[in-house]
């Protein structure tokens, strides 16, 4: 679950090689009409509204029939994108590019993997492959 733009992110997770057939992308889509993005505003995607309760109903049954999950966030309120019961079976990783030395502590409390400074996918690649 993003608040970006959801074909941004489909497009750079396929460029990656690692926009495989069990990821979801949940975010804000354009769809084109006449070569003009459109956004549906009523379902728009925004940094407070990240919460479990808000990704689409579908999507959640398929979260909660996994036996594995990652979330990956760059602000600690980011976890709310999880039912505190799946916890257990999630693997946390936050993004922390900005007032490092201020937040590691709260964030290596709270995730369970932290990439600083613009660290690339490839370790989290080694995780799951």
């Amino acid at each position: 679950m993003s608040a970006g733009i959801g074909n941004v992110i489909k497009t750079f997770l396929k460029n990656e090689g690692i926009l495989f057939d069990n990821v979801t992308v949940v975010a804000n889509i354009f769809e084109f009409k006449n070569k003009k993005p459109i956004l549906d505003l009523e379902n728009i995607v925004y940094t407070s509204n990240k919460n479990y309760f808000n990704i689409p109903e579908n999507t959640r049954k398929i979260i909660e029939e996994k036996e594995k999950i990652f979330l990956f966030g760059d602000v600690v309120e980011d976890l709310k994108m999880i039912n505190k019961e799946q916890l257990n079976k999630t693997i946390t990783c936050g993004f922390l590019d900005k007032k490092i030395e201020s937040n590691l502590n709260v964030f290596n409390e709270n995730f369970d993997i932290v990439l600083t400074e613009n660290e690339d996918f490839n370790s989290i690649k080694d995780i799951i492959m």
